[in-house]
């Protein structure tokens, strides 16, 4: 029948699909088993990774101990270091130590030849000094002399100013007496009367001249006793104003000591000072002539010799001793742990030189400033041994390099748990994760103390005991980067925790 036809064409057309859904399938098996040669067993091991990262566990909160501890540097140095020098320069005529020796208080080191000057200075200056000290005595107990000898010069100048003002006041008026100025006048009237005569008719002659050395005569005579000359008057006013300068003068230094009890002060203030300068100079002269002999002021180690016996020297140092009875160390610490570096914090110090040591002792110092070293800024301070350690560290040499280890804050038997439990809440704070009886979880607000990086102390929110979730395997051992912080993490079995 004709109708069989569409039942053919129908059973090709399936036929034809089959075939090309064959080999769809076929090139999607093809590019399966690609993409698995190719990436399937990267694709495996960083799922397996992930997974790893992702890992928590359980842990329990206990007790035990927790330190923060700050990591530095020491240098071992001389508790105490003396310097010593020669007081003046010369010389050396004595040394009787060498490097490294060991010394005793008031042994004598080295000397200095140029003696004698010293000597003849030191000498020259305790006789000035007496002197002085006389001079000062005799002003202090001659004070009643003084002020007596005062009142007579008072009195003498006034006496003597009185003088010359009764002087000055004669130049107004006539030298001579009256009865003297009229005789003068008589003898000068009749000497011009005379002379005059003479001049009519016998000028020039011998007469005449008689009688002209008459007249002046008689009229210099006549001038000395009725006027005083301008240079007299002059010297009279001088006379005058120079006796009421020492009058006052001596009336003022009178007054000065009756209101001292005699003593001039300004006398007193220089006697003094002499005093005081010569004892000073003196003490100095001592000094130099004592200094040309260096001794030992302590018990101690030579740690610096400048030179030996006939070399010339100066005043710079010449001699260091140092006290190796209490050795410490000079530690450095980096600024970014000086919150850390504080006074009394216990300390542990390994020497280069004694790797397989460790001694302790207690941070005494910590400087007020940084400094620098190099590019680094840093903070120093002083690290005191204990006494087992300065048994030993005393006789080794200074400036031995060594580790220091110094505990900030130290707790024992505190209640801890692993910083990766913490998550840090949006305010301050933390909350851990707290697995119940039944295993379920639930958020728990802590309040954290100390912590050292890989664990914290609690203060309260948890008991010993408690069973917590903590993360394990890659993640980071700090607070800051546990993925509670980021809101959850995975559970076993691919679920997530509760939210907070």
């Amino acid at each position: 029948m004709k109708r069989s036809k569409p039942a053919a064409s129908n059973q090709r057309l399936w036929q034809k699909k089959g075939i090309w859904a064959a080999v769809i399938l076929f090139l999607a098996a093809c590019g399966g088993a690609a993409w698995y040669f190719l990436y399937g067993p990267q694709a495996v091991l960083a799922q397996s990774a992930s997974k790893a990262a992702a890992a928590v566990n359980t842990t329990l909160v206990k007790k035990g101990d927790l330190s923060v501890t700050v990591s530095g540097s020491g240098v071992l140095e001389a508790n105490r270091t003396v310097d010593l020098s020669f007081s003046t320069g010369g010389t050396v005529s004595d040394v009787h130590v060498q490097l490294g020796d060991m010394v005793k208080e008031g042994q004598v080191l080295a000397r200095l030849d140029n003696a004698s000057s010293l000597e003849a200075n030191v000498v020259s200056l305790q006789l000035k000094l007496l002197q002085a000290q006389k001079d000062l005595t005799d002003l202090q107990q001659n004070a009643d002399v003084s002020l007596a000898e005062a009142y007579q010069d008072w009195v003498t100048a006034k006496a003597a100013y009185q003088e010359a003002v009764a002087a000055q006041q004669r130049t107004a008026y006539a030298r001579c007496s009256e009865e003297v100025n009229t005789r003068y006048k008589t003898q000068l009237d009749q000497a011009s009367s005379r002379m005059n005569e003479l001049a009519v008719h016998s000028l020039g002659t011998d007469a005449w001249v008689d009688a002209k050395n008459t007249y002046d005569t008689a009229l210099a005579n006549y001038t000395y006793c009725t006027t005083y000359t301008e240079s007299e008057k002059i010297e009279a006013q001088a006379a005058v104003d120079v006796s009421k300068t020492k009058m006052d003068q001596a009336e003022r230094k009178y007054n000065t000591l009756k209101s001292a009890a005699g003593i001039d002060p300004s006398q007193l203030a220089l006697d003094e000072a002499a005093v005081e300068t010569y004892r000073l100079q003196l003490i100095q002269a001592k000094e130099d002539l004592q200094g040309m002999t260096l001794t030992a002021p302590m018990d101690g180690k030579v740690v610096y010799l400048a030179s030996g016996v006939g070399t010339i020297v100066d005043t710079s140092k010449f001699i260091s001793i140092a006290d190796v009875s209490r050795p410490q160390l000079i530690v450095s610490v980096d600024e970014s742990d000086i919150d850390h570096f504080v006074l009394s914090s216990p300390a542990s110090v390994i020497f280069d030189a004694l790797p397989d040591q460790t001694f302790h002792g207690v941070i005494t110092q910590v400087d007020p400033s940084l400094t620098s070293s190099g590019q680094y800024r840093i903070l120093k301070g002083v690290l005191t041994l204990n006494t087992d350690a300065v048994r030993t560290v005393q006789n080794l040499p200074l400036g031995l390099n060594a580790s220091v280890t110094i505990v900030y804050k130290e707790i024992k038997d505190a209640l801890i748990i692993p910083v990766t439990a913490l998550k840090k809440l949006n305010g301050e704070g933390y909350e851990v994760q707290l697995v119940d009886n039944d295993g379920t979880t639930r958020s728990q607000e802590v309040q954290i103390g100390l912590q050292d990086g890989t664990y914290a102390e609690v203060l309260s929110g948890l008991n010993e005991g408690d069973k917590i979730i903590a993360i394990t395997g890659n993640s980071s051992s700090s607070p800051s980067s546990n993925p509670f912080t980021d809101g959850g993490m995975m559970m076993p079995g691919g679920g997530m925790p509760p939210p907070p």
